[in-house]
């Protein structure tokens, strides 16, 4: 960009020039009258501004001498005089500067483009690197022959903070070496995205947390459709994972250990890796007061749940709940069991997590509390499926007695923080009015009851959503989530996944509403009907309860 920039500016210059010689006839007929008129008071002048004029046509010969292919001679002359005209001279001095300074410039970046170019393959000539079975400037077909081929390497210079390309024979050493893992290791294939390489010719693997470089790997260049291609063999320490049940042993519905022959064992790490196999111990989770014990399925990392992250000094489970911030739990901390659900492996992570009862009873014995679901600035978003940070949105309440009569907000007021406290499932009503209304003991009044704050939390819902036809499509599918239950709801074929929630009536308006989940409900309801304004329930007909209905505001 520095380089057109700079041949932009000459072009401008040039065009200055010419336009100068085109006005110069015009302008010396002008300067005749005038010198005639102005000759005895500018004669002293004169003799001042042509010492002044040689000083700088010294200084500047030399640039200006680069145009002598157009300017020569005479012409030349008369352009750096000016032709005694002031005005003109101060035109010439300008763009005199300005083709220095264009000059200037485009050797400085053509210097550094020179710098670079040096530079790259100078980054790399006192480090090795090391190719699984190709010679240095071979790569594999599609038939895994290996054929001649240009091999680039990106590297990463960590004292400067950038990437370079090099060719790989700019390395000072290129060797073959072909990965073989000791015992308690495997062999990991990396594609490109999925490692760097070092100026010191050190490979980095990027999928395992704080993982060190090494020197024992190789790389080899893959020739496809679009060019080519680079991948990395290393051998990575098999995951140290805690199990709760003797290695070969599942866990049944009641939870206790059973042996089964030939059970598989290969939970769910970052990069879906086929491990040759897994450091396991066994141990028990134990629970301190306040404290209750949690079992979830173990997942790829997502926008909540439970996923194993790996780590030198083991693999720690991250504890993602909707209502809250991530937690980890060192292999101390956890244990994972194995049990079958529809020819599915499901793994499930015991841990233990603040028993919501203890601290409800402990925050709100003596005060008055209302709950909010999600942390300080945040939303329920349905898109996630989570809490997601949102500044804009306050809570609008009003508090009354028992005959809807308002009533000054108590002076022990307290907010709580995180979802209700709930056995089984627990239901989901919207309210579209501006303001909630609370007892003057913090319960939440519907038609179906009254709820205290351990049974019920509220939040802004954020969604963004447009039915033409004002109709509704979807399906719910039940999953046992540790001691609640998941919906999966497909709308639109795009799922969202709603945590112990069954019923949901969805307004196609875009904005915010209040997500109210109030108590528990034991039933596992199926979606059956969606009216638009009635009050309606998503269960069985003659199990329908009322207490599934809107908020009465």
């Amino acid at each position: 960009m520095r380089e057109e920039n700079a041949l932009q500016n000459l072009q401008l210059v040039r065009m200055l020039v010419e336009e100068e010689e085109e006005e110069e006839e015009e302008e010396e007929e002008e300067e005749e009258e005038e010198e005639q008129q102005q000759q005895q008071q500018q004669q002293q002048q004169q003799k001042q501004q042509q010492q002044q004029q040689q000083q700088q046509q010294q200084q500047l010969s030399e640039n200006i001498l680069f145009r002598r292919d157009s300017l020569t001679g005479n012409k030349l002359l008369n352009l750096m005089s000016g032709g005694g005209n002031p005005e003109k001279q101060m035109k010439v001095k300008m763009c005199s500067l300005l083709y220095v300074v264009i000059l200037l410039t485009l050797s400085e970046v053509l210097s550094e483009v020179n710098n670079v170019s040096d530079n790259s393959g100078n980054a790399v000539s006192g480090a090795r690197i090391f190719k699984c079975k190709c010679d240095i400037n071979e790569a594999l077909d599609s038939e895994g022959n290996c054929v001649h081929s240009q091999n680039p390497v990106q590297v990463w210079d960590y004292i400067k903070q950038q990437d370079l390309t090099v060719d790989i024979s700019a390395f000072s050493t290129v060797a073959k070496n072909s990965v073989e893992c000791i015992e308690g290791f495997t062999k990991l294939n990396l594609n490109r995205s999925h490692f760097v390489i070092y100026t010191n010719g050190m490979l980095d693997n990027l999928l395992l947390v704080d993982d060190s470089p090494t020197d024992y790997y190789c790389i080899e260049h893959i020739l496809i459709s679009k060019g080519i291609d680079i991948i990395a063999e290393v051998c990575e320490k098999n995951p140290a994972i805690p199990i709760c049940c003797p290695f070969g042993y599942e866990t049944n519905a009641d939870g206790e250990c059973v042996y089964r022959q030939d059970l598989p064992f290969s939970p769910p790490l970052i990069g879906n890796f086929h491990w040759n196999g897994y450091n396991t111990t066994q141990q028990n989770i134990t629970c301190q007061t306040g404290e209750v014990l949690e079992k979830v399925i173990v997942t790829q990392p997502h926008f909540y749940g439970a996923s194993l992250v790996s780590y030198p000094i083991g693999e720690q489970l991250q504890w993602q709940a909707i209502d809250g911030l991530p937690l980890y739990y060192s292999s101390k901390k956890y244990c994972l069991t194995i049990s079958e659900k529809e020819r599915n492996w499901l793994y499930y992570a015991n841990f233990c997590i603040p028993d919501k009862k203890f601290e409800h009873i402990q925050q709100c014995s003596n005060r008055t509390c209302l709950r909010k679901c999600c942390p300080y600035n945040h939303v329920y978003d349905e898109a996630f499926g989570s809490c997601v940070q949102y500044f804009d949105f306050q809570i609008k309440y009003k508090f009354t007695d028992s005959s809807g009569n308002k009533v000054p907000d108590p002076d022990d007021l307290t907010l709580v923080l995180g979802l209700p406290y709930c056995d089984v499932v627990q239901t989901i009503l919207f309210n579209d009015s501006d303001t909630l209304r609370f007892l003057e003991n913090g319960s939440l009044p519907t038609v179906g009851g009254t709820y205290s704050s351990l049974y019920y939390c509220v939040e802004g819902h954020s969604f963004d959503f447009q039915d033409p036809n004002n109709t509704i499509s979807f399906t719910v599918s039940e999953t046992v989530f540790g001691h609640g239950v998941v919906d999966i709801v497909n709308i639109f074929q795009s799922v969202y996944i709603f945590f112990i929630f069954v019923c949901k009536k969805i307004n196609t308006r875009q904005g915010f509403r209040y997500v109210i989940k109030p108590r528990c409900v034991k039933e596992k309801f199926k979606i059956k009907s969606r009216p638009k304004s009635e009050q309606y329930c998503l269960a069985e007909p003659e199990r329908c309860r009322s207490e599934v209905t809107d908020i009465v505001a």
